[in-house]
């Protein structure tokens, strides 16, 4: 089994999500018969759809309704979480939803929550 990076997206649909990654990466998601989107850019391949994941310590991923896995093509971990990050990235300077970066489904890189989300201690 491979290492994954995953970036989980609270958008209410996963069509508000798409056109951004797109214009980015400079590609165009296909629909899949599993209600996947997949998109290969390069050496990169991002699948986008929905989860079944529960809450760990760490990482309450079922708030999080979206799902984009980040695979490079090689297995090259290195650059596949620099993939990661910049998908991460590109999301985050929208300002628009709350996401999760999670390295192997184990550990928390990192999360942005926009001030119009933030939700009350």
């Amino acid at each position: 089994m491979s290492v994954s990076e995953d970036v989980f997206i609270d958008a209410a649909t996963a069509d508000e999500v798409r056109p951004v990654l797109e214009h980015a990466f400079g590609g165009t998601f296909t629909d899949r018969e599993d209600g996947y989107a997949h998109l290969t850019t390069g050496r990169t391949v991002l699948d986008l759809g929905p989860h079944g994941f529960e809450d760990d310590r760490d990482m309450p991923v079922s708030r999080y309704p979206w799902w984009i896995e980040v695979r490079d093509l090689d297995k090259d971990e290195e650059r596949q979480a620099q993939a990661a990050a910049r998908v991460f990235g590109i999301l985050k300077n929208q300002r628009r939803w709350p996401l999760l970066l999670v390295h192997d489904m184990q550990r928390l890189v990192d999360s942005y929550t926009p001030r119009q989300h933030a939700r009350a201690s």
